[in-house]
């Protein structure tokens, strides 16, 4: 598991997609962020998929935004 820093946003973009029953509590941070733990291969897929100048959040929320377009 790997801890990345995400928006409010982004986390309830996560939040909202997790199986029934499971439950994911975020760590507040002070400047209004969260950190959440993710499988490995998540977060890497997510560094991945990371264009110029987004952060972690912002790669979440683009995914979050094509899966609302399908």
């Amino acid at each position: 598991m790997l801890r990345l820093t995400i928006s409010e946003a982004a986390f309830a973009a996560i939040a909202s997609t997790l199986p029934e029953g499971v439950e994911a509590i975020p760590e507040r941070t002070e400047t209004d962020k969260v950190f959440v733990w993710l499988p490995k291969i998540t977060a890497e897929t997510i560094d991945r998929l990371r264009g110029p100048g987004e952060d972690h959040s912002d790669v979440i929320l683009r995914l979050a935004a094509l899966e609302g377009a399908l």
